[in-house]
């Protein structure tokens, strides 16, 4: 009988701060300023949270919190699972929980991220739920293809 699958999503503390800048330079092919992760330590500016796989880090997000009269916006800066990890349900429980913390803890009215062109992340967000705005050219300048779609779901 195989090991039950256990997926949790848990905070971003100073001790894991270097596991969380290694999932993101392994991630992502973008150069993150160090003061990404200072302020992703920081819960009044950010959403930061470990994605984990049998008590493995393999996941990772940091969204950004813009608070507003009636609620917050919230932008999903980077969101991430390691290939092999994929499939598993991972990334569907960190969006869950980004999701509810948004809706109940930040009383949020929308989530917004970009995605590259050719990123096949743009599909699985829209499958569940956000709803493609606009196509920025030259979103990623360091990056071939330099292009982005922003998505967002409305939360009330």
């Amino acid at each position: 009988m195989p090991a039950p699958r256990r997926i949790a999503v848990d905070d971003l503390t100073a001790n894991h701060i270097g596991t969380f800048k290694k999932l993101h330079q392994v991630l992502f092919p973008i150069e993150i300023a160090p003061s990404f992760y200072k302020d992703a330590l920081n819960a009044t500016l950010t959403l930061s949270k470990l994605g984990y796989f049998n008590d493995i880090p393999v996941a990772c997000f940091s969204a950004k919190i813009q608070p507003e009269k009636n609620g917050a916006r919230v932008y999903l800066m980077t969101f991430g699972v390691l290939a092999p990890y994929r499939q598993l349900g991972i990334g569907e429980k960190m969006l869950e929980y980004i999701e509810e913390h948004v809706k109940t803890e930040l009383k949020g009215k929308e989530i917004g991220l970009h995605v590259q062109e050719g990123n096949d992340a743009k599909e699985w967000y829209i499958k569940r739920g956000y709803i493609e705005e606009k196509f920025e050219e030259n979103y990623y300048p360091k990056n071939k293809p330099s292009g982005a779609y922003f998505l967002k779901k409305p939360m009330q």
